[in-house]
């Protein structure tokens, strides 16, 4: 296992030293503990002073003390036993009867005392009982032999001082060599980043412009073949993410956000991700317990990259059968522990693979027995990850007998009701016609008889199952069924029977994606993977067809969006009327207060930098004036570190949504904070279409766009592929950068770097959102260089960034009408 912590070098070394330390305690105490004993048995034999035995027990005890509660110090400890031992021996051979007894007995304190590799320790040691035996000489004859005795003790002490320097600098060589070793270590891990960072750009150009070339592409072949483009396109991205998150793990610069959620939408969201990488022969089987909390908190983004690595291991290395997820949990006094087993049927793993599991780019045989690729880095930062949060992460494995993983992860409780619940279960009869029998794995059987095992156990309620067409047959005609679950291929065995039964039930089929029951029939559809959130909430009536993969609705709640950038106002509000909000917006925290006090909203989105008054500031004076009133605050900012988002959270803020919006992050921050009722799904409403165009359309946008620094695709990400909305954003970055200009220009020249920066950030990212990387790249240098108070590297940078800013908005105001784009916009 790795180290983890974060604390300052110094202290670090610190505690290397107290480690090292650590036997010359021991040996001292020990030492003190042994002479103390035999200086008062000498002094109760020998008759020398009566009144020193208290002061030698008073020592003893106090040493005692010390090395038991380990105060003080760890270095003032050992020179305290140290001078103790050094007193002790005065006071031997200032008194003991035969004078060359002192020799052999500073000779072992002499070996004693050096383990604490202090020099000076060594020769007081030295000093003090050279020093008593010459005291104790009466007779001139006896001064040779004392000198005699002295030399060899001064010889032990030289020797002992040479070995002590000798290891000080073998220690300082390893130390040294350590020291490269993490250089170069850490030099690795940030060129990973480097370069992934870089990477990713061109990439989300190619995803985003082959989704515009998908949509447009009449052909179906080529329209295929596109879409294997983006497919390899969203898994570089994949691994891309991966080396970022484990460069974050292996220099120990994991900050973790903790936050509610519910199990229901991570889940929710995990098995959308991970649908593209399961193969239609493997079984994904998730069982989880219906008993635990509903909402739960930790920092839920870690808690999902974790059971994606592990998922995805296990669909990666089964060629046949199945995955199973189980999740549990145990009652703590903090909460709960999340317990999940990740088991595979698959290839499993010699005792050889299992020690190297966690070694960062280690592939299981090399890849021979895997179905897929990836860079073998998903285990560690599973671990990493885990171990983050105050959890751990085993595996267990055999060759050819499939993988268990087993994650612990500790969780407080927000809120105690049951995941799942079915409402008037009593009125229900559920009846189930699904025939796991015929898969031919017998794991995969038991996976599923488990988990609806555990699915009816943890609801309290009654499925009555059969096998055959006939046996359901005969179970209508017995029970009056409210339900009826039935897999695809059991429906097509007598289609036109079982859309009979919706006359007088619910039924649901459970199928795969590329199933389509026969036309007319009234039957409800739940996508596999079937598990029991979907199944409770057929029971429930709540759910889609798709299992909650249609558009997400928030119709009527009103929602502020903040922000002093134009650009960003207007993606925003676009993004949130397409959940059915209505959207009010605010060019500053001054006339966020002031609308908050007018109308009242139930969820505002704050951008941080601003001028005059900042977001942070905004929604503290809003959230003053409330009077009580719950009002929702998620910040909306382009300041994406885990840092920025640990002080939003501090600062009572209910959510973080990182700029340019990613789509499913939002979702996931609204399903968080939103209650239930509030958020439904369906199909978004028709837009009015409004259709743009250039003054020269002799040669396409996007290609004069691309020759003017800009990646289109990129762009198009952030304004979720809506050409329309991407063309508006253009248009606004280009009428507003004249004002932009000639503020920069005056806070430059006066060195209102405040205001400055405030600026500088706003161009960063909103070059950022229309994809002028490279641009935005350099604001951002010039940014952190005014946060860091480095002038000089502003006034370097920044009269070269002004005339590239300014070339960029003259190139859009060249290729596009930016006058009838934004008339047409406003109407």
């Amino acid at each position: 296992m790795r180290k983890r912590g974060s604390l300052p070098e110094h202290q670090m070394n610190e505690i290397k030293r107290d480690e090292t330390r650590t036997v010359a305690h021991v040996s001292l105490v020990t030492a003190i503990a042994v002479f103390s004993v035999v200086l008062v048995v000498l002094n109760l034999r020998g008759g020398w002073e009566r009144w020193v035995i208290p002061i030698i027990i008073a020592l003893a005890v106090s040493c005692l003390v010390m090395h038991i509660t380990a105060m003080p110090q760890s270095r003032i400890r050992l020179y305290a036993y140290s001078i103790v031992l050094i007193v002790y021996l005065f006071y031997y051979n200032t008194n003991t009867d035969i004078l060359y007894n002192g020799t052999p007995v500073v000779m072992l304190l002499v070996i004693v005392i050096s383990m604490t590799k202090e020099k000076r320790l060594i020769w007081a040691c030295i000093v003090t009982g050279s020093l008593g035996m010459v005291m104790r000489i009466s007779d001139p004859s006896e001064a040779g032999r004392v000198i005699w005795h002295v030399t060899l003790i001064v010889a032990e002490g030289a020797i002992a001082s040479g070995m002590l320097k000798s290891s000080e600098k073998s220690s300082e060589i390893y130390r040294e060599r350590i020291a490269r070793l993490e250089l170069d270590n850490k030099s690795a891990d940030d060129f990973l980043a480097n370069v992934s960072h870089e990477i990713r750009t061109p990439i989300n150009a190619v995803i985003g412009l082959t989704g515009v070339c998908i949509d447009k592409e009449k052909d179906e072949e080529i329209a295929e073949d596109l879409r294997s483009v983006s497919e390899a396109g969203r898994r570089i991205a994949e691994q891309i993410s991966d080396i970022l998150d484990y460069s974050e793990t292996e220099r120990d610069s994991i900050s973790v956000i903790m936050e509610d959620y519910r199990l229901a939408s991570l889940m929710n969201d995990l098995l959308i991700e991970l649908k593209p990488y399961k193969s239609p022969d493997l079984e994904l089987v998730i069982d989880i317990d219906p008993t635990l909390p509903a909402v739960l908190r930790t920092d839920t983004l870690k808690l999902k990259r974790i059971l994606w690595h592990v998922i995805l291991n296990g669909l990666k290395y089964t060629k046949e059968g199945g995955v199973y997820v189980g999740i549990t949990s145990t009652v703590q006094e903090y909460g709960i522990n999340l317990c999940v087993d990740v088991t595979d049927t698959g290839v499993g793993m010699t005792p050889e693979e299992l020690e190297r599991v966690f070694e960062r780019f280690y592939q299981s045989d090399s890849g021979r027995t895997r179905m897929s690729g990836g860079l073998g880095l998903g285990m560690p930062i599973a671990l990493g990850f885990a171990e983050a949060l105050s959890g751990f992460l085993t595996v267990d494995s055999k060759p050819d007998a499939g993988t268990t993983v087993h994650i612990c992860i500790p969780q407080t409780v927000v809120n105690e009701e049951p995941c799942m619940s079915v409402r008037s279960k009593d009125e229900f009869n559920v009846g189930a016609f699904l025939r796991f029998e015929r898969y031919q794995d017998p794991n995969v059987r038991e996976f599923y008889d488990k988990m609806i095992r555990n699915i009816v156990k943890g609801v309290r309620m009654t499925l009555r199952r059969v096998d055959s067409i006939e046996n359901l047959k005969v179970l209508n005609g017995n029970v009056e069924l409210s339900h009826l679950f039935i897999g695809e291929n059991e429906y097509m065995e007598d289609p036109e029977y079982i859309d009979s039964l919706s006359d007088s039930m619910k039924v649901v089929i459970v199928c795969e994606d590329s199933f389509r029951p026969m036309a007319g029939s009234r039957a409800s559809l739940i996508r596999k993977p079937f598990y029991g959130f979907p199944l409770v909430s057929a029971l429930n009536d709540t759910e889609s067809d798709t299992g909650h993969r249609e558009k997400m609705r928030c119709e009527g709640i009103r929602a502020l969006v903040v922000d002093d950038e134009p650009m960003n106002l207007m993606v925003a509000k676009s993004i949130l009327d397409s959940y059915g909000m209505e959207v009010t917006t605010a060019g500053s925290g001054r006339e966020a207060v002031e609308l908050c006090e007018k109308t009242s909203f139930d969820i505002v989105f704050m951008d941080h930098m601003m001028p005059e008054m900042d977001g942070v500031e905004a929604a503290r004076q809003i959230k003053s004036r409330l009077s009580g009133r719950k009002l929702l605050m998620v910040a909306l900012t382009a300041n994406a570190v885990s840092s920025a988002r640990e002080m939003f959270m501090a600062e009572g803020f209910d959510g973080f949504v990182s700029k340019p919006v990613d789509i499913m992050e939002l979702e996931r921050v609204l399903r968080t904070i939103l209650p239930e009722s509030m958020i439904t799904y369906g199909e978004a409403k028709p837009k009015k279409v409004v259709v743009l165009e250039r003054p020269d359309d002799k040669e396409d946008d996007f290609t004069l766009l691309s020759r003017a620094g800009i990646v289109p695709g990129k762009g198009l990400e952030f304004c979720m592929n809506d050409r329309k909305l991407y063309v508006s954003v253009l248009a606004e970055y280009a009428n507003d950068s004249e004002t932009k200009v000639r503020e920069l220009q005056k806070y430059y020249d006066t060195e209102d770097w405040e205001n400055f920066l405030v600026r500088i950030h706003s161009i960063k990212s909103s070059s950022r959102m229309i994809g002028a990387d490279e641009l935005a790249k350099t604001a951002r240098n010039i940014e952190e260089a005014a946060q860091e108070m480095d002038i000089v590297y502003v006034k370097d940078m920044f009269p070269k960034f002004l005339p590239e800013y300014q070339k960029t908005a003259e190139a859009l105001q060249r290729i596009y009408d930016v006058d009838a784009i934004l008339a047409a916009e406003a109407t």
